[in-house]
Order: structure tokens, then sequence, then C-alpha cells
């Protein structure tokens, strides 16, 4: 599985709006 796939703004993100209750499936579909 590569790393690249994400920028590192788009970990942020994700990061953020799991903290905020987004529910892992939710982010998965991201």
């Amino acid at each position: 599985m590569k790393r690249s796939r994400f920028s590192p703004e788009q970990i942020a993100k994700i990061l953020k709006d799991y903290e905020n209750g987004t529910t892992t499936e939710e982010l998965c579909r991201v």
C-alpha cells in the first residue's frame, strides 16, 4: 500500500474530521 496516495493536507483534514466524530467508514469513503 502506497503512502503517497494522500498529501499532508489531506491527512490533516482527515484527522480533523476524525476528531470531530466522523466515522472511520465515512473517512475511508473519501
